[in-house]
Order: structure tokens, then sequence, then C-alpha cells
């Protein structure tokens, strides 16, 4: 049927009321006739469909999962205001625009077989037998049970942040309670071996109104006692007390989280355990499960670690050799010693993905530290790390980066957002303590 100028035919023209033609939002865009309101509709899925989206590239594994996130994200471009269109032309014509569906319909399609890509190699041929579908339904429900496991353990990192910082205030308040109980006692020293009359007779025996001002002084500041002293010497204790309180809190508040780690842990060992008696039964090859048990493995090992971390296992000691500026510095901080040694290569990065997990030395990871993974430099060393005309010192505390040879170091996502690094290729120089010179 022919069209007319503006690519509407002339019985889908006739539908439309004229108020709705001669409007200013109607561009003759062919089906989409009410562009007005499908601005609303590009809101709506960003609304809607990106974080959807987001999540399924979050879970993405293989190339394949990967492209059924590409297609959802297309499809979902095209048919939100698509759908609203039909949806508001079905309203005025019997016969709506619906070609909007076949993109959903191949989204749908697409994802329907990639979960189980991974297991070609091992069940293709034999998918029909009864031991083999059972075999394949287990190792989704041990990729997704992996998948909350990762979840559940980011939250627990955090907690674990959370801890920390609680500690490192009760260690604050409790230095800040010394010093003003070591300030009280020497002002109670002071005014016992001055005496009660000793204030009077330094005035006396001052030779000019200058010295007598200063005696008065000397006298108000450091012999006097008052109230004041006792009272500030109270506080900070009771500070003490308030943010002992709060880490305890935080450490209970914690528990939990490692208690559903460790059911977990113990329900996935249950159906990898379940999963190779199958896979027994049924002649697949055992490595069908290498990528899961190594996974397992993995967590178990994190696990175990959490279980045995304590407060002892932090790296304050170390971290304070970043100096004032926490490593945002080229200069050489003091107690750090350049050795002349350097190399280059690509570096990384990573974040709160990993918050709160234990690094290799023990001491759990905190992105918003100047910290640094690498393969092959022992623990405590500092590097200067520069790009872009910048530099951070980072104190290397874990192994990595793997599996990309050409990155030599792993930076912490403040370290990274501070030189602008993503993968970028950078200079790092070697700096060791100065205690360890000498």
């Amino acid at each position: 049927m022919a069209r007319s100028a503006a690519g509407r035919t002339p019985a889908h023209d006739a539908t439309v009321s004229p108020s709705l033609r001669s409007s200013g939002d109607d561009h003759g865009n062919g089906a989409w006739v009410f562009s007005g309101r499908l601005r609303w509709a590009f809101v709506i899925w960003a609304v809607l469909s990106l974080p959807v989206v987001a999540v399924a590239a979050q879970l993405a594994r293989t190339p394949s999962q990967y492209l059924v996130v590409f297609a959802l994200l297309a499809s979902g471009l095209y048919t939100t205001p698509a759908l609203v269109n039909t949806w508001l032309a079905a309203r005025r014509s019997p016969t709506p625009d619906q070609r909007c569906w076949w993109l959903w319909l191949a989204a749908l399609v697409a994802a329907s077989p990639a979960r189980a890509d991974d297991l070609a190699p091992f069940v293709d041929g034999h998918r029909n037998l009864p031991q083999v579908r059972r075999f394949i339904a287990l190792h989704h429900e041990l990729d997704e049970m992996l998948l909350r496991y990762e979840a559940a353990e980011r939250k627990a990192g955090r907690g674990w942040i959370v801890v920390l910082d609680a500690q490192r205030a009760v260690e604050q308040a409790s230095a800040d309670a010394t010093a003003a109980a070591a300030e009280l006692v020497l002002r109670v020293r002071h005014a016992y071996q001055f005496g009660a009359g000793g204030a009077i007779q330094a005035l006396l025996s001052a030779g000019s109104f200058a010295d007598a001002a200063t005696i008065s002084d000397y006298t108000a500041r450091t012999i006097s006692l008052k109230s004041a002293d006792l009272r500030d010497s109270l506080v900070a204790q009771a500070i003490v007390v308030a943010k002992r309180a709060e880490a305890e809190a935080s450490r209970a508040a914690l528990e939990p989280r490692l208690e559903r780690l460790r059911r977990m842990l113990a329900e996935m060992q249950t159906k990898l355990d379940e999963a190779t008696r199958v896979a027994r039964k049924a002649a697949i090859e055992a490595d069908a499960l290498a990528a899961q048990r190594a996974a397992l493995a993995a967590a178990a090992a994190r696990m175990g670690t959490w279980d045995i971390i304590g407060y002892q296992d932090d790296q304050n000691p170390l971290l304070a050799l970043l100096g004032p500026t926490g490593g945002r510095t080229c200069d050489t901080p003091e107690g750090l010693t350049a050795t002349g040694e350097a190399f280059d290569g690509y570096a990384s990065w990573y974040g709160w993905e990993f918050g709160g997990q234990p690094t290799a030395t023990g001491a759990i990871f905190d992105p918003r530290l100047f910290t640094a993974a690498n393969r092959w430099l022992p623990f405590g060393t500092f590097l200067r790390v520069s790009y872009g005309g910048r530099c951070a010192i980072v104190l290397v505390n874990d192994r990595g980066p793997y599996g990309n040879e050409e990155r030599v170091i792993d930076l912490s996502e403040a370290a990274a957002k501070y030189l602008g690094v993503g993968v970028s290729y950078v200079h790092a120089e070697i700096l060791v303590p100065t205690s360890a010179v000498g």
C-alpha cells in the first residue's frame, strides 16, 4: 500500500485524532506518533531496565552470557518506547504495531541455552540421560550458590571494615585518655610539690612586675589544679568506654554474617559432593567440576583466615610510614628509603568487591587505604607509583594481579582514583623502611 509523505499509511493516519496530529510532538516518524509521551518511555526504560542489566552483567561469566546481556540492553532500548507506542496506538486502532516483540523473543531464546555452554564438552550427546540431567542441574545450582556466597562475602567484608574502624576509634580514644590522665597526674604532682603557699612565695620573690606576671601565668597553667582537669580526664575515660561498646557491637553484628558464610560453605560442599557422585555414576569427567571445586576451596581458605584474623593483624605501624598525606605525595616520606630499584608495567586496581576480605598478609583489605598487590615483592615493601604527573606511595600487603602477566601491580581503589589509573602503564620505584636498611 502506498505511504504518505510522512511515512504512514493513510489508514493508520485516520486512527489519529486531529488534536494529536496537529500537536508539535508529532514529528511524522512512522509508528512513533506520540513522541511527546515517548520521552517518558526512555526514562521508564532507564529506571527499570538499567539496574536489571547491571545485575545481569555482574552475574555473567561466559561470552554467551555477556551476549545475552547486550541483547537485553539493546532490545530494552528499542522495545520500551515501542511498547508504550503500541499500547497508545491500540486505543485507537484494532491492529497496533507489533514489530517490537521480536527482539525480546530473540533475547529469551539466546538466554535459554547460555547456562549449559560451559558443560558442552562434558555432556554433549548424553543430555537426555537422567543422571546427566541431574548433574547439569547440580552444576547450575552450585554456580548460583557460589554467586550468592560472593555477595554475602562482600557484605561480610564491609562489616569487617566497620569493625576495624571501630577498633581504631577505641585505640585513638585510649591514647587521648592516657594523655589526659598523664596531664592530670602532672598537675597534681606540681601542685603538691609547690605547696599551698608556694604561689604566694614565688610572687613575693619576683624582681619586677613582668616577673610577677610570668610567675602568675605559670602557676595558673601548670601548678594550680582545676576541676576542668579532672573533668577532661573523666570525659576521656567515658569516651573510651563508649567507643569500646561500639566496637563490640560492630563485632557482634558481624558474627551472624560470618555464621551465614559458614553455613553456605557447608551447603556448597554437600552439593559438590553430590555432584561428584552423580558425575562418577554418569561417567562424566572430573574436570567438569574443576572450576566449582577451585572456587569452593578458595572460599574455604578465605573463611579460615577470617576465623583466625584479629585486631593484631592491623597494619597501622606500616601505614603510618606513608606519612601525613597517607601516600599522596611524590616525596619519600620520613621513615622510608629509596632503594634505587624500579620497574615499569601495567597497573590495574581492585576495590569494594574485595573490601574486608583477608589479604595475603592476613590483614583485611580496605580499599580506602593506599595499598597494593604484587606477585614478587616482599610484604612490607613500599612503592612510589608514578602516572600522569602524579605519584602515590603504596604499601605492598597482598599478592596479585593474576591472569595477565603484563600487569605488575594491583592498586587499591583509593590509590588508583588518586592517580587516575584504570588499566594503565606506570612507573614504580621500590622503597623500604629505613629501619630495615641500617
